[in-house]
């Protein structure tokens, strides 16, 4: 009965031996792939990093360049009718939003919605004031007219807009 007992001791010693080793071994596997898992984590910010903050700064220079103080520095200066230059500066902010859309998957939504709702908003902005202007104004009257209109409506949403831009942008460092 004492043989039978040290045997049953002796395998029960063996089976734990073995179970203590693949435990063992799981452990090593586990913490080996969550370092790689961490790895490529890290490897992954590290790419995705400096895209995601180039996108925030490509946004904040949209956002610049469609305010009315940088469309009148750039096509303002030029003697048109009105209509001419109103064209002129929503194809110019339609082809800067279409330079700029890819952006959004680097940014949040919060963000990509406030830069559409700030070039909507001066796109809307435009319309409004050729609508009330006479037919026969010159670039001179609609950029005055803009730049009063624009500084009347504080915080505009490009103002918004630059300070979302700015805090998601200061998250990442």
């Amino acid at each position: 009965m004492q043989a039978l007992t040290l045997l049953e001791i002796l395998i029960a010693i063996g089976f734990l031996a073995i179970l203590l080793s693949f435990v063992r071994d799981w452990m090593k596997k586990k913490k080996t792939d969550d370092s790689k898992t961490q790895s490529a984590h890290t490897d992954k910010h590290s790419i995705t990093l400096p895209l995601q903050l180039q996108a925030y700064e490509r946004l904040v220079v949209f956002v610049e360049r469609i305010s009315p103080e940088q469309l009148v520095y750039r096509l303002g200066k030029i003697d048109l009718p009105a209509v001419e230059l109103y064209a002129l500066m929503v194809q110019d902010i339609r082809e800067e939003y279409a330079h700029n859309v890819s952006q959004q998957i680097y940014v949040s939504q919060v963000a990509w919605d406030a830069v559409v709702h700030a070039k909507e908003y001066i796109i809307s902005q435009l319309n409004v004031l050729i609508s009330q202007l006479p037919e026969d104004a010159r670039s001179s009257t609609f950029c005055r007219q803009l730049l009063s209109q624009h500084l009347q409506q504080q915080p505009s949403p490009l103002q918004v807009a630059l300070e979302v831009l700015r805090k998601e942008a200061k998250k990442l460092l």
